[in-house]
């Protein structure tokens, strides 16, 4: 690997991250939420109903960005994450209204 120093490194693996550590568990936010409606949870993150809502007992918060990556997947924070979860969203909310 040749550094922005001019430095050369040999390895052979490279890891990269970004990003900060996501555990709901230690979100303010969430505290009261999680005491009220206790939902499980995967190394921090929340494991949400398939149309994002947080449970059957709570329909109407639904979860998007980062915290919805175990529904969403790798692409929970793009743009094609964003669509997804908003398309999963507004279906469930149609339902819910009408």
């Amino acid at each position: 690997v040749e550094c922005s120093d001019d430095s050369k490194k040999s390895c052979h693996h490279i890891w990269l991250a970004t990003g900060t550590q996501v555990d709901i568990t230690q979100e303010p936010l969430f505290e009261e939420i999680l005491k009220q409606n206790p939902i499980e949870t995967v190394k921090g993150f929340p494991v949400v109903r398939p149309d994002l809502s947080w449970s059957e007992k709570c329909p109407g918060l639904f979860i998007m960005g980062r915290y919805a990556a175990v529904s969403l997947g790798p692409d929970a924070l793009n743009l094609a994450g964003a669509r997804m979860g908003s398309c999963k969203i507004v279906e469930s909310l149609t339902s819910l209204i009408l």
